[in-house]
C-alpha cells in the first residue's frame, strides 16, 4: 500500500532511520522508481551512486553529482562519535566512518585521518564545528 503511494512521488525526504530506508529505498528502486531519495540514514552514504551532502562544503560536488543525474542525497555526520566498537588502532567505528565519508564529500582517493569528531548531523546547518590541520 506504501509503495504505490511513494513511487508516485518526485522526492522523498525520509527521517526513519536505516532499516527503513534499506527496505523502502531497495524497493522503490526495484519498482524503476526515478524520484529522489534524500536522508540522513548511514545507509547509502557509501553507495556509488549516492552523494554524501554536506552543503556548503562539497556544493560544487552535489551540483556535479545533480548534473550527472544521481538521485540518492545523503547527510552526513552525527553527535556522537563514540558508537559502535573499537578498532585495534583505537578508533571508533564511526571515526572510521568519518574518514570515509570524509574522502567521499572532498571527491579524494587518499584518505584523511581523523581522530575524534563532533557534528551535528543536517543538510544545511549552521551548527557544525571541526578542526581540520
Amino acid at each position: 500500500m506504501i509503495l504505490k503511494i511513494l513511487i508516485e512521488l518526485d522526492i522523498i525526504v525520509s527521517c526513519q532511520g536505516n532499516n527503513y530506508t534499506k527496505i523502502m529505498h531497495d524497493q522503490l528502486r526495484n519498482l524503476n522508481w526515478q524520484g529522489y531519495w534524500i536522508d540522513a540514514a548511514s545507509t547509502l552514504r557509501m553507495h556509488k551512486n549516492s552523494c554524501i551532502v554536506l552543503e556548503p562544503i562539497n556544493n560544487n560536488i552535489i551540483k556535479k553529482k545533480i548534473s550527472q543525474g544521481c538521485k540518492d542525497f545523503i547527510g552526513a555526520y552525527n553527535i556522537i562519535p563514540w558508537i559502535g566498537k573499537k578498532f585495534t588502532n583505537q578508533q571508533s567505528c564511526e571515526e572510521k566512518k568519518y574518514q570515509e565519508e570524509s574522502r567521499k564529500i572532498l571527491n579524494l582517493n587518499r584518505l584523511i585521518p581523523i581522530d575524534g569528531i563532533c557534528l551535528v548531523q543536517s543538510i544545511q546547518d549552521n551548527n557544525s564545528d571541526g578542526v581540520i590541520s
